[in-house]
């Protein structure tokens, strides 16, 4: 059963230069698909950046485990100042099924 690792945040509130934060989520991403391959724990499959011209970001991740996905990123996320005041949603399963929410 395939389940989900969704990161939420906003990068006004975090980004030092909000005209950089295209480029900081870039860099964020690529850590977070380096480690999610080298683990082999599941895989980023996209992103959403500023959606209706906001300054939210979200990123979406599938895995077979959203406990051992999470756990393999959760370094990565809590190092980046990108992350703060934002949250991950583990969801185990499909749209609609349970989930836990870990806030930053």
């Amino acid at each position: 059963m395939k389940q989900a690792v969704i990161f939420e945040g906003d990068y006004a509130k975090t980004a030092q230069n909000p005209g950089d934060a295209p480029f900081e989520i870039g860099q964020l991403e690529d850590k977070l698909t380096e480690v999610i391959a080298a683990q082999d724990v599941g895989e980023f499959d996209s992103n959403e950046i500023g959606a209706e011209g906001g300054t939210d970001f979200r990123f979406f991740m599938t895995c077979e485990s959203a406990d051992a996905l999470f756990y393999a990123i959760e370094k990565e996320l809590r190092a980046s100042r990108l992350t703060r005041g934002g949250k991950t949603i583990l969801r185990y399963g499909p749209p609609g099924a349970p989930q836990q929410v870990v806030a930053f």
